[in-house]
């Protein structure tokens, strides 16, 4: 996973026109290892349920979540356009609702004191809630990280989600009349400035395609922190996206 983050942040950052041959035999490399680790899995689980070792099956089901979200990333992150993740809705479609499955089945007892440090079902939502331009199954996914009853990690979960729906948003209102996000209308949060003191998040974004002059193109937007953005009454979706997640605001 660690090498997969650190070849994908290098992808992702164009040094030059085209893609340097090293990073394509280092995705086709990637590639095959979690090939051979789907396999591995799947018969790990297999075995796991076969004993009843619930505990092993809990951990093979997130390895699972990972290896798919990485597959994911690794097949799209060098196209600099970020179109190629279009490519990959059906596989986002079914980590998403695989995620909300495994959440459901594993969400804490207690639901505003659980911490894991480990990496969860909201890392492997990220992706899909950055990258995938297909409405319905990104708002899914938001919509599953907003109930999600525990944190993960050192790290604000809550202010990166914050942060990525700023250009859910921006991309959400690029929509052209058939519903297709273009390049020039395609974003990645940088980074922003967050003040307690008005509850707000001025976020900063980045066009995946870059001016006519190969300078990067960089907007602000800002968010309020009270309220969760309705995207869908911002676009008049009228789409119910929750089914099925009400259960993770549920007390045991």
């Amino acid at each position: 996973m660690t090498r997969v983050f650190v070849f994908a942040g290098k992808a992702m950052t164009p040094t030059q026109a085209g893609v340097p041959r090293d990073f394509l035999r280092e995705q086709q490399t990637y590639l095959s290892h979690l090939a051979r680790w789907r396999d591995v899995l799947d018969v790990g689980l297999s075995r796991a349920t076969t004993l009843g070792d619930n505990h092993a099956k809990r951990a093979i089901e997130l390895m699972q979540l990972h290896r798919m979200m990485l597959d994911i990333l690794v097949r799209s992150c060098l196209d600099p356009t970020d179109m190629a993740w279009d490519a990959c809705d059906g596989d986002f479609l079914v980590l998403v609702e695989r995620c909300l499955a495994f959440a459901v089945e594993h969400r804490p007892t207690y639901r505003h004191a659980a911490f894991t440090l480990n990496m969860g079902v909201l890392s492997a939502l990220g992706p899909a809630i950055g990258k995938c331009r297909n409405h319905d199954i990104r708002m899914r996914a938001l919509e599953i990280a907003r109930r999600m009853p525990w944190r993960e990690g050192v790290w604000d979960a809550e202010a990166e989600l914050y942060g990525k729906l700023g250009a859910v948003l921006l991309e959400e209102r690029g929509r052209d009349a058939n519903g297709f996000i273009s390049a020039e209308n395609r974003w990645t949060w940088m980074g922003g400035d967050w003040s307690k003191d008005r509850g707000t998040l001025a976020g900063q974004y980045v066009r995946c395609v870059p001016g006519r002059n190969g300078e990067p193109v960089v907007t602000w937007l800002e968010l309020s922190l009270d309220a969760w953005p309705d995207i869908c009454r911002d676009i008049s979706c009228s789409v119910d996206h929750t089914v099925g997640c009400e259960v993770l605001e549920q007390n045991n």
